[in-house]
């Protein structure tokens, strides 16, 4: 799962950036403060290392990285969710800007930072200065174990039992707590419930009578309206009969007493439907506005006496004491069975502690024969070291042992912890070992050295280079460096170079021909004329 190519715009210094990444040894070099760690920056950010828009360069609004993996012929089931089973590559793109959230694409699909770092574990292996301090404490001293030993499942399990432990751990401790005041707490909570249950408060009732109150002053308002209306028309209907009665009393008026009996028909049936709608709305109006009222005054009381920002929130709270007060009259039978399963539970994690120690220990053996080889090979000429076992008093998320690890670099000089004899060169090449030794049998096919060389030089920088040179026959490797031994084994030499204009500086990557690195080999041991000098 080789990477293909890199692309990176407006990252720090970078303004652009298209780097086709081959196979084998690739060094990257240049000047102090040319740009090779913001190349690397931004390599980590496209594997999901945390950044903000401060990345985002002088004078832009955005950043993006893109990096493309070879993932062919690789079964693996992270990849393939965003692949066609490994016969498409792998497209990473991040995006960060300065006024919008970031962004994480994989394959066009975007992606949460958490599953990022999942994918990029499986696709590269690093290594930097930070690393090397890491390397002086236990904690990742057993993660170096627990690699090489291939223990991930078997702590993946212990580390599942392991929340079940503490699970059961914090139920019993709880359980034990409450017990101690129980009976007062028992008679408070009765007391709570009680308080709320005789009020008989129904889910959302405030609401339904918010509702009924406001259709009760809607009704009042629609029912003095409508008797008016209605006793106008009463009033207008009478009228009308009247001059009815009159006109048919009276010759050559016929016509006008048809006129007036269509309209007093209309008036009466507009009178029926108005009565009709005048009922219903003092029907409503019967409602009682101070029961309504009373009510709400009631629930917004008891909202404020426990807190409650909804009805809905104190009905629950109802629910929730009395699911208390069962836990606490059964409190003795509960105990039995949370302290039987804390027991259980910690037996189980016993057992899987015992099995991680004895896979450890079987490993390590091995890790420290293999790594006194590799070591001599990287100068370490009277090394001697071993691993010592510790039991924790106590279960951990990673086992119950602690380990140191143990080394002399000095004929005579008794073995001590790493960080006690161990200098920044020393811990680099030590580490560069470990990752030898996890290259032979990982998936992952790109490495990344961020100054590996760090406090090394002389025939020890040839000894690394050749360690260097000897893992990318079989990994992709890439490497910054400020030692020649290293630049000069590589397959593939880039220099990073800062130039300026008048707003600004940026960086530039050259892949270099040969005669182009043979020319920053001199410039890497101090030009051509020190050199001489030299000779």
């Amino acid at each position: 799962m080789a990477l293909q190519s890199l692309r990176i715009s407006n990252f720090i210094t970078i303004d652009h950036l298209d780097l086709d990444c081959f196979s084998g040894l690739s060094v990257f070099t240049g000047e102090s403060g040319s740009g090779k760690s913001v190349l690397f920056e931004a390599l980590y950010a496209v594997l999901g290392k945390s950044g903000s828009n401060s990345l985002v360069g002088p004078f832009k609004e955005t950043a993006t990285i893109e990096a493309v993996f070879n993932v062919f012929e690789h079964q693996n089931s992270l990849i393939n969710q965003f692949t066609d089973n490994g016969s498409d590559p792998l497209i990473i793109y991040r995006e960060f800007n300065k006024n919008k959230a970031a962004v994480i694409k994989i394959n066009s699909q975007t992606v949460t930072l958490k599953i990022l770092k999942e994918v990029s574990a499986e696709l590269v292996i690093t290594s930097d200065q930070h690393e090397q301090i890491q390397l002086t404490k236990a904690d990742y001293q057993l993660h170096l174990l627990d690699r090489f030993a291939k223990n991930e499942l078997l702590l993946k399990k212990y580390k599942t039992q392991f929340q079940a432990y503490q699970d059961s751990q914090k139920a019993l401790q709880e359980l034990l707590s409450s017990n101690d005041k129980s009976q007062q707490e028992l008679d408070f909570i009765d007391f709570q419930i009680n308080d709320i249950a005789q009020h008989n408060f129904k889910e959302n009732e405030d609401i339904d009578l918010e509702e009924k109150k406001l259709l009760y002053k809607s009704s009042k308002k629609e029912s003095t309206s409508l008797q008016q209306a209605v006793r106008s028309l009463q009033h207008s209907i009478s009228e009308q009969q009247l001059c009815l009665k009159a006109l048919s009393q009276l010759q050559g008026y016929s016509e006008e007493h048809s006129v007036l009996e269509a309209v007093l028909s209309n008036s009466e049936e507009l009178n029926f439907s108005l009565s009709k709608r005048l009922q219903t709305a003092e029907n409503y109006g019967d409602q009682n506005i101070d029961d309504i009222e009373s009510r709400l005054d009631l629930i917004f009381q008891y909202k404020t006496k426990y807190r409650c920002n909804r009805l809905t929130d104190l009905v629950i709270l109802e629910q929730q004491l009395k699911s208390k007060k069962e836990t606490l009259v059964h409190a003795d039978s509960l105990l039995k069975e949370l302290t039987d399963k804390e027991f259980s539970m910690r037996e189980a994690l016993h057992k899987l502690a015992i099995e991680l120690r004895e896979t450890r220990k079987t490993s390590s053996k091995s890790l420290v024969e293999k790594l006194i080889k590799s070591m001599k090979e990287l100068e370490f000429n009277t090394v001697d070291f071993s691993i010592e076992f510790n039991e924790t008093p106590t279960y951990l998320s990673n086992g119950a042992d602690k380990i140191d690890f143990l080394l002399s670099v000095n004929k005579g000089q008794q073995k001590q912890a790493l960080a006690k004899v161990s200098s920044g060169g020393e811990l680099s090449r030590i580490l560069l070992a470990f990752y030898a030794l996890f290259s032979e049998s990982v998936s992952q096919d790109l490495l990344l050295f961020d100054e590996i060389d760090s406090g090394i030089g002389g025939f020890t920088g040839h000894a690394v280079a050749d360690y260097l040179k000897k893992i990318s026959l079989n990994k992709q490797v890439f490497c910054i460096t400020h030692l020649a031994q290293i630049a000069q084994k590589a397959d593939h030499h880039v220099c990073i170079r800062k130039d300026f204009d008048e707003h600004k500086s940026f960086s530039t990557a050259v892949l270099l021909n040969k005669a182009e690195s043979q020319q920053e080999l001199t410039r890497m041991l101090g030009g051509q004329r020190l050199i001489q000098e030299i000779l």
